[in-house]
């Protein structure tokens, strides 16, 4: 019969029940200049952080099951994976009511918080819970536009490349590689000027005449 593939989440999900690991893919591949660059929190050795400091993680939500607590609200537990190791996470009440929406078994989530080392196995408390899609854009720290010179001959051209930058400001340092016959020249735009790593803003520059690629690092 012909029937449509299963869609890519769906795919690693089955990919870890049979063989125990994911294959094709991980869940997070999305995430991972993120995690590699925003996460301070090292799964593998989660012992060796200060109670006393603020982390952030990054990571599927694995494990997830709730009690009532003694003032008759909702607290939870879980777990969450990411690319290195797992820890377990201990959501109180407050937290749990502000974020509901986003935690839920199977998510990926941006969670921020301190760890507890003072009852055996280290436990992360969630303080705070984000979308990872923000921590990606933070992550990205130079944004770098591929120009064809030739194509930028004319004012209009440059003003429209130009208005747009303008509109989309953002902490990112901007890059311009012009291609003229066989050579690359890159040029960085001044320190005061920044743009957004959106990804609508690098939609909208592919759609310059004179803009033939664009990339975030």
């Amino acid at each position: 019969a012909d029937v449509p593939e299963y869609p890519p989440a769906a795919m690693l999900d089955m990919e870890k029940d049979l063989l125990g690991f994911y294959f094709s893919g991980h869940p997070m591949d999305d995430y991972r200049q993120a995690w590699e660059r925003c996460v301070d929190l090292d799964l593998t050795q989660p012992e060796r952080s200060s109670p006393d400091k603020s982390y952030t993680i990054l990571g599927m939500i694995k494990d997830w099951h709730e009690i009532l607590t003694k003032s008759g609200k909702k607290m939870a537990f879980a777990s969450l994976d990411d690319f290195c190791g797992s820890i377990d996470l201990v959501i109180f009440a407050d937290v749990l009511e502000k974020h509901r929406a986003r935690l839920q078994a199977g998510a990926v989530l941006a969670l921020r918080g301190k760890v507890d080392l003072a009852r055996g196995e280290p436990a992360f408390k969630v303080e705070d819970v984000s979308d990872p899609a923000a921590l990606k854009e933070k992550a990205v720290r130079e944004v770098h536009i591929r120009l064809d010179a030739a194509a930028l001959r004319g004012d209009d051209e440059m003003m429209a490349l130009r208005d747009l930058v303008f509109e989309c400001s953002g902490n990112c340092a901007l890059y311009f590689h012009l291609m003229q016959r066989d050579k690359e020249t890159i040029v960085r735009a001044g320190t005061q000027i920044g743009l957004s790593a959106a990804d609508d803003v690098a939609d909208r520059l592919r759609l310059l005449p004179a803009v033939t690629d664009v990339w975030k690092e």
